[in-house]
């Protein structure tokens, strides 16, 4: 008899949480929901034997994600395709005091500038100061482009910038000239008194892995960890967890390389820790409204993207999706 795992998720219309179930059919964990006079059945995950080996192997004691995210600006000095954030560009940027009255609301000691990308902002020394002047310790997700400045780290350092997420992606994803400037910058940080938290790379296609997994070699020691993720697609989950883990550790295996779950990672349907050659590496996918479990949207790291909300940072993505589209929470949100 197939086991009903009782679970909860978003319904696609509305955006309020709702009763869902997943179940086994194969090698396919299906999910079902039923809401606004809809059924959603979509899969969730593959594979019974590697669901039971990351959930084995989940702890708490390598997490580099306990983190909130608050949002500086919705500018950005490229265009990605696979952001979530594409469709925000050229809002005006909240103020200081807004921010501050985020960082207030949540009570996690560290915090994590983003964006678009907050280094387009010129008083970005100065949020970072009145952030750290709160008494938090201060990260930045950045694409790098602005940090081939040593003077410009200098500031930021300075000002009490304490860590740096990084998103080179894969060789082609950027122009040359974007990519020149980003590998200049993993120089320059090398160098500085801030630590590289993370390295990420978003995933196209298939054939990108063998240059994304040359550049975690590349740059093993620069940073504390690397992330490979599913590109961003708002209204589906284009490669899964196990689909991400099946690719890399066939590249691994053609090099004669390891890559077995790290026995400490915390492990959710949406990011799992392994050690590639040695190297911590995430594997990580974006869920949709369709797909994402809530039972997996949990802890780590969290994200305040809407006032008076601190949410699982892919429940929060998924939330932002529904207020872009008038809707938060089962309410309609005021024209």
């Amino acid at each position: 008899m197939t086991q009903i795992l009782p679970t909860s998720s978003i319904c696609p219309i509305c955006y309020a949480e709702i009763p869902a179930a997943c179940e086994w059919r194969g090698a396919e964990l299906v999910m079902s929901k039923t809401h606004c006079g809809q059924t959603w059945e979509s899969v969730v995950e593959r594979g019974p034997a590697f669901t039971n080996a990351y959930y084995t192997n989940k702890g708490q004691t390598w997490n580099n994600m306990t983190v909130c995210l608050i949002e500086v600006t919705h500018r950005c000095n490229n265009k990605c395709r696979n952001c979530y954030h594409s469709e925000d560009m050229g809002l005006a940027d909240p103020g200081i005091p807004e921010m501050l009255s985020k960082v207030l609301a949540t009570p996690h000691q560290d915090i994590c500038l983003i964006g678009g990308e907050p280094t387009v902002r010129t008083d970005i020394a100065e949020v970072v100061r009145a952030v750290s002047a709160l008494g938090r310790s201060v990260a930045m997700y950045t694409n790098g482009i602005l940090m081939d400045s040593p003077e410009f780290v200098d500031t930021l350092s300075r000002a009490g910038l304490v860590g740096i997420g990084f998103s080179l992606h894969h060789p082609d994803y950027s122009h040359p000239k974007v990519l020149e400037r980003k590998r200049a910058a993993l120089e320059v940080l090398a160098r500085s008194p801030m630590e590289v938290e993370h390295i990420s790379f978003s995933l196209e296609n298939e054939g990108q892995i063998p240059g994304i997994l040359d550049e975690i070699e590349r740059y093993r020691g620069y940073a504390r960890s690397f992330r490979i993720r599913s590109g961003y697609q708002p209204t589906r989950q284009q490669w899964l967890v196990s689909d991400l883990y099946a690719l890399v550790r066939s590249e691994a295996d053609r090099r004669g390389e390891h890559l077995v779950f790290f026995q400490g990672a915390e492990n959710t349907r949406y990011q799992v820790g392994f050690l590639y050659a040695g190297i911590p590496v995430w594997l990580m996918s974006w869920p949709s409204d369709i797909t994402i479990d809530l039972s997996h949207a949990r802890g780590f790291p969290l994200a305040a993207f809407l006032p008076g909300s601190v949410q699982h940072f892919c429940r929060a993505v998924v939330t932002q999706e529904g207020w872009r589209k008038g809707w938060f929470n089962g309410r309609r949100l005021a024209e």
